[in-house]
């Protein structure tokens, strides 16, 4: 709902909008649709041991890439980093840094 009324405000006006307003809206629509996505992944989880499916492998190298995606803007315009360590059979450790 959040990201259809932003792109509803983004047609209306973006001819009445400056480049920062509109690059604003750019960014609530892309967070809206992002957090969207994790509510649905959300319900979906919750869903596993109720719906009878059966697990499946996952391809964790494309859940490592989603991560890192949605976290690298935020840590890059702050000016940190993000990088992750794994082992086979350890697990990974995902690592950040922020200055401050």
């Amino acid at each position: 709902m959040v990201a259809s009324y932003t792109q509803l405000l983004s047609r209306r006006y973006r001819d009445r909008l400056d480049s920062t307003a509109e690059e604003f809206i750019d960014y609530a629509v892309d967070g809206a649709r992002r957090m969207q996505n994790l509510i649905n992944d959300l319900l979906t989880c919750s869903r596993v041991g109720r719906r009878g499916k059966e697990f499946a492998p996952t391809d964790c190298g494309k859940v490592l890439e989603a991560a890192i995606a949605n976290l690298q803007t935020a840590i890059e315009e702050n000016g940190g980093r993000i990088w992750v360590e794994s082992q086979a059979g350890n697990g990974s450790t995902f690592h950040f840094t922020i200055p401050g």
